[in-house]
């Protein structure tokens, strides 16, 4: 702990605590969404993605022009479904090269360094942090797609 503190608020509390705070989503019909499934699952998944995803992508999710791509926006990560987005976290991406001598690296998959639950940790902090989607991706969902 931190010089002068003398007590912590478990993680378990974090949830309790934020609840008013956090953003909202309001749907066509008027029904507010909460995007967050929980702080404490959402940590995990910056854990995740700090580790894992952040040394290409960089920590904003803005990625590198020309060598990676952008997460923050990003019409996969932005789609309702995460199918597209699971498939590429669980397998990656080729190399491509495009016009005007300027390419992609190759992103790794992740199938064998992350567990079903981890999995749906990570796609979760992207969702939510950079698509602006809801929480909802469970490790049944991503079991389906392995």
């Amino acid at each position: 702990m931190l010089p002068g503190v003398s007590t912590a608020t478990p993680l378990a509390n974090l949830d309790a605590l934020a609840l008013p705070f956090l953003p909202m989503q309001i749907r066509k019909d008027g029904v507010a969404l909460n995007l967050f499934t929980s702080i404490a699952t959402l940590g995990t998944g910056r854990s995740h993605y700090l580790a894992l995803c952040a040394g290409c992508h960089a920590a904003q999710g803005q990625g590198k022009p020309n060598v990676t791509v952008a997460l923050a926006g990003n019409s996969t990560v932005r789609n309702p479904d995460p199918h597209n987005l699971l498939h590429v976290m669980l397998h990656g991406l080729e190399q491509k090269d495009f016009p005007g001598n300027q390419s992609r690296q190759a992103m790794p998959g992740f199938a064998d360094a992350l567990d079903n639950a981890q999995m749906a940790e990570l796609a979760n902090y992207l969702r939510v942090e950079f698509g602006g989607q809801k929480g909802d991706v469970s490790g049944d969902t991503v079991a389906k797609l392995r």
